[in-house]
């Protein structure tokens, strides 16, 4: 019967997010308007056979450590706990927490923004495969949560645990990751639905994308207050890790930082969407929040420790995108070497000009024309409407058909030397220009120059069948 009851609470947690994505086409279907490129019956499929798997798998997991069944996961927690000083139901799900899901789901998500910045919308949920790290991330969060309740033992563990329906104890800390880790797992259908039913995003402060952020920065607390219960379930009769304790207390706040941070991500990437007046603020409440309880729980040199653990952590992000996206058709992370090698070695180049295009561009076999005289762009004798940044932009690639140009390059051309803007602004911009000239979602015109910028094809094949 308890066992039941907390497989119960898991499984419903665990496949309502795929439940969802299921119900997604009828959703739309009654809203009178055609689908947004929502999730595929295949890939509704994969990931219902998928999230059962792994669901009961953590099931068969959690009843094999309460029936004396399987021992490696309570030596686990023994070990962790030890060399902590404080009881394992709040060591190892807090390193779990923090050391896997988490930034397996940020690493995700920076690579997944990146993506989209470069590749536009995805045909599917799982058609990223940044996806599968983000939703691997969120489900270990789950995890972490449940497995700090498995671990408990008769005896109640902490004064704020609550005794659940089957008579087991859940540390506070531990319901809150769990509440946490579901939100965010059902903000992901759930965006998958969002989709369909108004069409794309334009920008990442959508409401299920604020669930599925939400939901993983608030875990963090949730972590905090488990990692606090087991340091006070210590107090006469063991005496906590205290340069332990205090490195997790400041990794616990460098964490929410860069959780928190992930709100700011349009500003990271330098996409034009909001004032940039939110910036600043958005980073004030963050601070404010977690710094100022770091100085209060570590004490002096908290709010420092945390500060420099959240850069380090930041750092690693992206190195690890920026890596994982050399090959692949994506920018990463505007890191400061990309930005050096933007700034070096041009400034003292005129940049290419309307006027320096023929009277009338074609590329191909008369597929796409830019006639900068009328400024006007067609494509199969059809016309282009293009705002004036991206008509600009355009006619600095066709100026010079093969040749790369950098991303600060083309800003430079299109807003001149005199306006501040990021340089990961033209991704957007080349973003929307591909939707409006490529014949397939495979560029063929606008091409992407890994470690450098964009190219125009100077010589494509044709299309005409």
């Amino acid at each position: 019967m308890q066992r039941r009851s907390l497989g119960r609470l898991v499984g419903l947690a665990s496949a309502l997010p795929t439940l969802l994505v299921a119900a997604a086409p009828a959703t739309a279907a009654s809203g009178g308007q055609p689908p947004a490129r929502g999730a595929a019956i295949g890939q509704v499929i994969g990931a219902t056979l998928g999230m059962t798997i792994v669901t009961g798998g953590l099931l068969a997991l959690i009843a094999g450590h309460r029936t004396g069944r399987i021992r490696f996961l309570g030596r686990a927690a023994d070990a962790v706990g030890r060399h902590a000083g404080v009881p394992g139901w709040s060591a190892l799900p807090t390193e779990l927490l923090l050391d896997v899901s988490l930034l397996t789901a940020v690493f995700g998500m920076y690579w997944d923004i990146s993506i989209h910045l470069d590749n536009g919308r995805d045909p599917g949920p799982l058609a990223n495969p940044a996806h599968y790290f983000i939703l691997a991330g969120l489900f270990g969060v789950l995890c972490s949560g449940v497995i700090a309740i498995a671990l408990t033992s008769e005896n109640r563990p902490s004064a704020s645990a609550v005794r659940l329906p089957n008579r087991w104890w859940a540390p506070l800390g531990a319901i809150v990751i769990c509440v946490c880790g579901a939100v965010s797992l059902i903000a992901f259908p759930l965006d998958d639905i969002w989709h369909r039913i108004f069409g794309q995003d334009v920008t990442l402060w959508g409401p299920t994308h604020l669930l599925l952020i939400g939901g993983a920065t608030f875990s963090i607390l949730g972590a905090w207050i488990l990692h606090a219960e087991g340091v006070l379930a210590t107090r006469g009769k063991a005496t906590p890790n205290r340069w332990f304790v205090r490195l997790t207390d400041a990794a616990m706040v460098g964490a929410f930082l860069v959780g928190a941070s992930t709100f700011q991500a349009e500003f990271d990437f330098g996409v034009p969407q909001f004032r940039m007046v939110w910036q600043p603020l958005l980073l004030a409440l963050a601070a404010g929040l977690a710094l100022v309880a770091a100085r209060v729980r570590i004490g002096r040199g908290g709010a420092l420790a945390a500060a420099l653990f959240f850069l380090a952590l930041r750092g690693v992000i992206a190195l690890l995108v920026l890596g994982a996206l050399l090959g692949t058709a994506a920018a990463g992370v505007g890191l400061a070497a990309d930005e050096l090698d933007d700034g070096i070695g041009y400034r003292t180049e005129r940049p290419a000009t309307a006027a320096d295009i023929p009277d009338t561009y074609r590329l191909g076999v008369g597929e796409l024309e830019i006639d900068p005289s009328r400024h006007e762009v067609r494509l199969d004798g059809q016309l282009i409407e293009l705002t004036p940044a991206e008509f600009k932009i355009l006619a600095c690639l066709a100026a010079s058909p093969g040749r790369a140009f950098s991303r600060q390059q083309l800003l430079e051309h299109a807003f001149g030397f005199d306006h501040y803007v990021f340089d990961r602004t033209v991704d957007v911009h080349v973003m929307n220009l591909r939707k409006k000239i490529e014949p397939s979602a495979v560029p063929t015109y606008l091409k992407t120059v890994y470690g450098v910028g964009y190219k125009l094809a100077d010589k494509v094949v044709s299309h005409a069948s």
